[in-house]
């Protein structure tokens, strides 16, 4: 028999291990890993072993860090049974239906926020589409706030905005949501000056 730790060694995410026997490969949990954009993206891509080589797999409980990954599991080949408890079953099922929904939901606001010119319905508020529209803004010398949704300013057009606002003194820059460790977020929030 053999064990392989792929995720949650040394670390507290992505739970991820695998039992091989002379007739069997168990993977036991499949969770996401989460810590700095680029190692977290890389690792939820790309699974360190092939799902086709796997009979089945054992959730050990629901958390997003031990399930989120089976959709990469499944679209990458599995086609094994998942073992869990009925409550773990009931809450995988949950998060990661509502994984899927909220996707959906995304495409829905992003087809309505391009056909409208005021999709909020607040006058004045400027949505922005291109990433041209995007730096232009950084030319508006009056007063104006800056809504931006990444999370933790990990990508996109917050680095941007941030990169040429935050040093300027007449800027605010709020937080209204959670900031992981090792993420540009918690280091700004933390009083990061570099």
């Amino acid at each position: 028999m053999k064990l392989y730790f792929y995720g949650a060694a040394r670390t507290t995410t992505g739970s991820m291990h695998v039992v091989e026997t002379n007739s069997q490969r168990i993977l036991l949990d499949c969770g996401l890993y989460q810590d700095h954009r680029d190692e977290a993206f890389a690792r939820n891509s790309h699974l360190p072993f092939d799902p086709k080589t796997i009979n089945t797999a054992f959730l050990s409980h629901a958390h997003i860090d031990h399930s989120g990954n089976l959709p990469t599991l499944i679209k990458n080949g599995f086609a094994g049974e998942v073992n869990c408890t009925t409550a773990t079953r009931d809450l995988a099922t949950l998060m990661l239906r509502d994984s899927l929904h909220a996707e959906c939901l995304r495409e829905e606001l992003r087809d309505h926020l391009l056909s409208h010119d005021d999709p909020f319905g607040f006058g004045g508020l400027k949505y922005t589409r291109m990433v041209d529209e995007s730096k232009a803004i950084n030319t508006i010398r009056d007063a104006c706030v800056i809504i931006s949704a990444n999370g933790m300013c990990e990508a996109g057009r917050i680095l941007h905005h941030l990169k040429n606002n935050i040093e300027d003194a007449c800027n605010t820059l709020l937080f209204v949501g959670y900031q992981a460790e090792n993420t540009l977020g918690r280091r700004l929030l933390d009083g990061a000056k570099k």
